[in-house]
């Protein structure tokens, strides 16, 4: 009964994003980038020039799972180099960003889990082992990979009381876990949780985040023209934006002395988006995808472009980032890397990355008008400022290591 109820839910979003595909865009996208792609995935063992080899699997949602897997990816391909990589996603804003990913050898949208797509995705591309990162549990997957003993594994996966696993779908959902070869949780609270449900084949290894970041971090990457706006003035980088954010930024400024900028990188990159931006804080913007040297009187910029959030950060002296006042948190370590200080909204506690900065003093969260008066607070006073930053730092440092962890349980595992 449960299995049907959730087939037809699956049905029910396919019919869903169908309809809806002539009037938005991200599931115009998802609809037609399906469609074109089923020939390619299920000729792709045949087109292979290889023929053969073995081949991993890699799964993610979205953006933020992606940079949770990359470095696992970019380990794999580095010491096993003839092996074949695919790489999913779910949704567009992953595929769209990554569709050309180079450590990949094909890079596809998942194709929606009913129970004769999965079987024949999987029939198709025949892995020989598959991750799938953070939260992605789809059961007709997971059982098709189990009916053909192809190991699989969760990795940085993070569990919490009352999630629908551990309620009153447990019935269902606990030989879909079941047909998971080993996961790879973040923390111990995940693991006694699973191990509760009788889910034993557990190991915690933490966030592969953590040391994507610091591998960032390390790359030093160079953004002339960011280089060029910051100039000699401290900079707030308020990352992965919403209009709250935006508005505390901007209060900041009006109240900050004058050698303070910011930087804007909206969560959501379009022209209606910039345009607001543009309109809240006036004639003293600039897009950095226009960047002229003339601009350099500004005092903020917009990351009107995607995918460099990562490098902008290290020309912050603190950071807000977004998420917070809605519904959940971005990621915090992109900038914690850099030794900077964090300050975001109240709805954190579901990321242990958040409660470990807040708790090292490297991070503050609260209310718009509390967060504003942090800024001050680190505007003005250096000594805390940089205080701050190297709690931060610390958090990131000591959350090093779990990409080789999870890379020595899957190569050591059996195929």
């Amino acid at each position: 009964m449960f299995r049907l109820l959730y087939t037809l839910g699956i049905a029910a979003y396919a019919l869903g994003i169908w309809l809806a595909a002539p009037f938005h865009t991200k599931a115009r996208m998802a609809v037609v980038g399906r469609r074109r792609q089923r020939g390619q995935w299920m000729n792709w063992r045949s087109n292979r020039s290889t023929g053969g080899g073995h081949v991993v699997w890699f799964h993610c949602a979205s953006l933020g799972e992606f940079e949770q897997g990359r470095p696992l990816i970019e380990a794999l391909r580095n010491r096993q180099p003839d092996t074949a990589i695919v790489l999913t996603f779910f949704s567009p804003s992953g595929f769209e960003v990554r569709k050309n990913y180079p450590f990949a050898d094909a890079v596809w949208y998942l194709p929606l889990d009913l129970p004769g797509r999965a079987r024949r995705f999987v029939e198709a591309i025949r892995p020989d082992t598959v991750v799938f990162i953070k939260y992605e549990y789809w059961a007709h997957y997971f059982l098709a990979l189990r009916h053909r003993s192809v190991p699989l594994f969760v990795v940085s996966a993070i569990f919490r009381p009352g999630q629908r696993f551990f309620g009153w779908q447990r019935t269902f959902w606990m030989p879909v876990l079941a047909a998971v070869h080993r996961f790879h949780v973040q923390n111990e609270t995940s693991a006694v949780l699973l191990r509760g449900a009788g889910i034993h084949c557990v190991e915690v290894c933490g966030d592969t985040r953590f040391d994507r970041v610091l591998a960032v971090a390390a790359e030093c990457r160079e953004l002339e023209s960011v280089a060029a706006f910051a100039g000699e003035s401290p900079v707030l980088v308020c990352g992965s934006s919403y209009a709250i954010e935006e508005r505390i930024a901007r209060d900041f400024l009006s109240r900050s002395a004058a050698s303070w900028k910011v930087i804007i990188a909206p969560h959501q990159v379009d022209e209606s988006r910039v345009a607001s931006i543009q309109a809240l804080f006036g004639s003293r913007v600039a897009r950095l995808s226009q960047w002229q040297a003339t601009d350099a009187g500004c005092r903020v910029l917009v990351a009107d472009t995607m995918g460099q959030l990562s490098a902008i950060y290290r020309y912050g002296q603190m950071a807000l980032v977004g998420g917070a006042f809605g519904k959940g948190l971005h990621n915090t370590l992109e900038a914690a890397a850099y030794g900077i200080p964090v300050a975001f909204g109240t709805r954190w506690e579901q990321f242990d990355e958040a409660r470990m900065l807040i708790q090292s003093g490297g991070a503050f969260a609260g209310s718009p008008d509390a967060v504003g008066r942090q800024l001050d607070v680190w505007a003005t006073d250096e000594i805390t400022r940089r205080r701050a930053g190297l709690a931060a730092r610390d958090v990131v440092e000591g959350g090093r290591g779990a990409v080789e962890k999870a890379m020595q349980l899957i190569l050591e595992s059996p195929s």
